[in-house]
């Protein structure tokens, strides 16, 4: 069993390293046989893919950023039922919420894409219009974690809105094998493949959406830089569908 802080690809990696050189040189300079000499190259060659790859294992277990993950959901839930909020949440761009991407969520009056001109201030609660109902709670959601591992000068391309989620939902959560992302109509389609996640209530669903589309959305609100809002969302654990849409 490894102990904490080891890492399977750097030990295979080293390993595998000092063979190939052990099994080139000999053969190179002692046996002479160049099939030998081609092995143990290539066997080195392996293990600097196999030590490269031991910089991009994420340096917390899927178990330990699952239960990250789930618990900060669940606070979220436990905050929205205290509240009663019950209106859907519009995730933001970093240009609109202080340089991280965050979700609004009006408290009783009717948000527009046209309200949103400026950034809003870094607080809890928080005005985005000039009418008294104008008023919302900015918050962090699991999605803000993942919207930084998009750069902050990014194309809107599915593609690499599809590696990304793959990356955090199957290498960082484990929570999924695949996500698969395409533009439809002006709509972006997302697609999760053998999806483990568990709902957390239905007041946090109809509000944030279930947690993977909540993560889907705020990434996309940060690639295309404009607010996004869930259209819908559902499926099974084999395939998962949520839709996105622009804020009109």
């Amino acid at each position: 069993m490894l102990k904490q802080g080891d890492n399977p690809y750097t030990w295979a990696g080293c390993g595998l390293f000092v063979s190939g050189a052990l099994v080139a040189t000999s053969s190179l300079f002692i046996l002479g046989v160049a099939w030998f000499t081609a092995l143990g190259l290539a066997m080195i060659i392996i293990a600097i893919i196999l030590l490269a790859l031991a910089r991009s294992v994420p340096k917390l277990s899927p178990e330990f950023s699952r239960v990250l993950f789930e618990t900060g959901t669940e606070n979220l839930a436990v905050l929205l039922e205290e509240l009663a909020v019950s209106t859907r949440a519009i995730y933001l761009p970093p240009r609109l919420s202080n340089g991280k991407s965050r979700a609004l969520i009006p408290l009783a009056g009717t948000l527009k894409a046209e309200m949103l001109k400026e950034a809003l201030p870094n607080r809890l609660i928080v005005r985005y219009g000039a009418g008294a109902q104008d008023i919302g709670l900015l918050i962090t959601t699991p999605g803000s974690a993942a919207a930084q591992l998009v750069s902050d000068k990014t194309e809107t391309d599915t593609e690499l809105l599809s590696a990304t989620l793959t990356a955090f939902f199957s290498g960082t959560l484990g929570l999924a094998d695949a996500v698969n992302v395409t533009n439809e109509n002006g709509s972006i389609r997302v697609a999760f493949s053998q999806l483990r996640h568990e709902r957390v209530n239905d007041r946090t669903d109809r509000v944030l959406g279930s947690a993977p589309a909540s993560v889907a959305t705020a990434v996309a609100a940060k690639m295309w830089d404009y607010p996004m809002i869930i259209s819908s969302e559902g499926g099974n654990s084999r395939k998962y569908i949520v839709v996105i849409e622009r804020l009109k």
